[in-house]
């Protein structure tokens, strides 16, 4: 990962925007201080940076934060991953001696395009549908994720 990356990874809320061979950040604490920016022009961001462009990914950001992404200043898309659940399985892994393995995962959910996302300590991916992860994680693991829960609500692809 670019030092780009890192940067939106570590933020709380941002805007990413990108200006020809440039990407400006403006982070903020948190998602209603970013709002408060964007409706009523508050001057309440908490850091600003300047980087060469690099290709991005937004599997790792933290959860419950807000990524505004642009292009010359004008949104192209948003990002938030709430928390579904997290827990840990445990899977035949050939390359441990004793044919076992632990894994801690966390699952979450894109708000703006109600993706899923499976993030492990070493991987992050991003699944259209809950199925579709859910398959993933019993082929992958041997593991069933079952109907986790989220406030209380069997979720829903």
């Amino acid at each position: 990962m670019g030092m780009l990356q890192d940067r939106i990874n570590e933020l709380d809320s941002a805007i990413v925007n990108v200006v020809g061979d440039l990407v400006n950040t403006m982070g903020f604490y948190n998602t209603d201080r970013l709002m408060s920016y964007l409706e009523e022009g508050k001057k309440n961001w908490s850091s600003t940076g300047r980087y060469p462009f690099e290709e991005l990914v937004f599997l790792n950001i933290k959860t419950n934060a807000t990524i505004i992404l642009q292009q010359d200043g004008v949104e192209i898309t948003k990002y938030k991953y709430i928390k579904v659940n997290n827990g840990s399985l445990m899977y035949e892994n050939q390359q441990n001696k004793s044919g076992k393995a632990t894994a801690i995962y966390e699952i979450r959910k894109e708000v703006f395009s109600s993706t899923w996302n499976l993030r492990f300590a070493d991987n992050s991916l991003v699944f259209e549908t809950w199925e579709d992860m859910k398959k993933h994680v019993l082929t992958t693991y041997k593991y069933d994720i079952g109907e986790e829960l989220l406030d209380g609500e069997k979720v829903t692809s």
